[in-house]
């Protein structure tokens, strides 16, 4: 049908461009700024972004019905298809969820603008992560999303426990960022494209040899 090659790309990348829109605004927001209508914005983007999410799987769904289900490039980089539409809906879920739940948690709190900008900033990077079809994105939103991570895990920075978390997990992160590039650096040599399709085709049409075996435990391992 006509409307689908715009319409599938439209709500795919909306709910990330959604937040990354609500992660912008809340950091220049001034902090003479009401709050309150921050988290009526954040809140009403997230009801919207999982309704987009919503459709795009609904969307999946029927063009699935019938055929493989492989995935459809949206933009350099980025694709779509059936799973990462499940996976888009989960997590525009859970933060609407989690958005809802700080609004009332945080009230009365200093910086929640900060903390608004963070949490945004977490769901578009999992959400481009999601979508990620080519190593460098992959990376690139990995990493954004360990950054937006840190940042609310030193909301409170005074509290030693929130300080060790945090510490704990920074180390951790850079553990798994080596992994994960050493996982891109074996596939794409192998493979011979950054794609992460062209590596699905591969492992279906060749299997898996021991550089690609030895990337999926890199992956593994970094998760």
């Amino acid at each position: 049908m006509n409307f689908l090659p715009w319409m599938e790309p439209l709500l795919a990348l909306l709910p990330a461009t959604l937040m990354l829109a609500c992660a912008a605004l809340a950091l220049v927001s001034k902090p003479a700024q009401g709050t309150q209508r921050l988290w009526s914005l954040l809140q009403s983007a997230c009801v919207l972004a999982s309704a987009a999410a919503l459709a795009s799987l609904a969307l999946q769904l029927w063009q699935a019905h019938g055929s493989t289900g492989a995935m459809r490039p949206l933009a350099p980089g980025l694709a779509t298809g059936l799973l990462s539409a499940w996976v888009a809906l989960l997590v525009q879920g859970l933060g609407a969820v989690i958005a809802r739940f700080s609004a009332r948690y945080l009230e009365g709190e200093p910086r929640q603008a900060r903390y608004m900008a963070a949490l945004a900033g977490v769901l578009a990077a999992v959400l481009l992560l999601v979508l990620a079809d080519h190593w460098v994105v992959l990376i690139a939103a990995w990493a954004a999303a360990g950054m937006a991570l840190h940042r609310l895990l030193c909301f409170y920075a005074d509290r030693p426990f929130a300080r060790l978390a945090a510490h704990k997990k920074f180390l951790a992160d850079r553990l798994a960022d080596a992994c994960l590039v050493g996982a891109a650096v074996l596939a794409s040599s192998t493979v011979g494209s950054g794609s992460i399709s062209a590596l699905l085709q591969h492992v279906q049409a060749q299997g898996m040899d021991t550089s690609l075996q030895a990337s999926a435990v890199l992956l593994a391992l970094a998760v």
